[in-house]
């Protein structure tokens, strides 16, 4: 009988895909696929303006029922739906409002131009979240009681297209056939907006590139609901809560 035949290495265990390991996630730790960081998108919370029309108190700082202010609560519906990198433009009363983001994973940066209308703070908050998180969601704080669905919906929508072979550039939730807040722009998008003077309308994107728009429906109140008043404020607070704030 021969010599017996040496014995087979083992061959070495495939490398584990990265997907399906333990991802860290405010929630806790999950076993599954994970989307890749930059296929979220970006979040820049729009909290500079002097919210005149809203009383003596900026919109940021309104109070809930529950202990926080509107920003806590916008701030902690944009953790829960992992938006990330995550800024807070802040401009009127700037050291207050930078307050209620400590503690949280946003950031603060602060729009010395704010008076002059949002779009400077729109750069403002474009140009510190920078490219390639799959867009970047537009969320003024004057519409904080956005659907933690509706932006679940947003985010998972920054893939689609608007028309054959146009990217969806300016992603905007449609309520009852209303067009509403936040809205998601892309790269493309960002760029140009970047380079409007901060008294041109951020408007002036989407008419002037309706083939880029795409219209998301939501059933949300929340994305048409503006906090401008405090008549307005009561019966969002209402709407949302079941009470007064």
């Amino acid at each position: 009988m021969g010599a017996s035949a040496a014995p087979r290495s083992k061959p070495p265990s495939p490398s584990p895909d990265p997907r399906t390991l333990f991802w860290p996630s405010p929630r806790g730790f999950f076993r599954g696929p994970c989307l890749p960081v930059a296929a979220m998108p970006a979040c820049v919370v729009l909290a500079a303006g002097a919210s005149l029309r809203s009383g003596t108190v900026p919109k940021a700082l309104l109070p809930l029922g529950d202990g926080r202010t509107v920003l806590r609560h916008v701030l902690r519906a944009a953790e829960e739906a992992d938006l990330t990198p995550l800024w807070v433009v802040v401009g009127a009363r700037a050291e207050e409002v930078r307050r209620e983001v400590e503690g949280t994973r946003a950031t603060s940066v602060v729009h010395p131009g704010w008076e002059r209308g949002r779009t400077g703070s729109v750069k403002r908050g474009l140009g510190s979240a920078g490219e390639g998180h799959g867009g970047t969601l537009l969320w003024p704080v004057d519409h904080p009681f956005v659907s933690n669905e509706t932006l679940r919906v947003l985010s998972k929508a920054t893939s689609r297209t608007a028309g054959p072979d146009a990217p969806a550039e300016w992603l905007i939730p449609l309520y009852r056939g209303r067009r509403g807040h936040p809205v998601v722009v892309g790269d493309g998008a960002r760029r140009e907006v970047l380079s409007f003077p901060d008294d041109v309308p951020l408007f002036r994107y989407p008419r002037s590139h309706p083939s880029g728009v795409l219209e998301i429906p939501v059933d949300d109140p929340g994305v048409v609901e503006n906090i401008d008043t405090p008549a307005a404020f009561a019966a969002a607070v209402a709407r949302c809560f079941g009470g007064g704030p």
